[in-house]
């Protein structure tokens, strides 16, 4: 894995993980619906498999912690 295949993959994983901590509060607070569990789930999904070695990563997750009801 070169370089910018290594940043992409830290990204990725930046990104899944600052997500599920959003989803770990939202969820407990009954402000996590099906939808935002499926749109999280394809995120892991895509690091999971950017994470296996013959793989290359794709989309990057960009997570805003903003709230629209904060």
């Amino acid at each position: 894995m070169n370089a910018p295949d290594t940043r992409r993959l830290g990204q990725m994983m930046r990104g899944v993980i600052i997500a599920l901590g959003v989803a770990d509060d939202d969820l407990e607070a009954g402000r996590y619906d099906a939808a935002e569990r499926d749109r999280l789930a394809v995120y892991c999904d895509n690091l999971s498999a950017a994470l296996r070695a013959d793989s290359k990563p794709g989309r990057v997750l960009i997570v805003d912690a903003k709230r629209a009801d904060a």
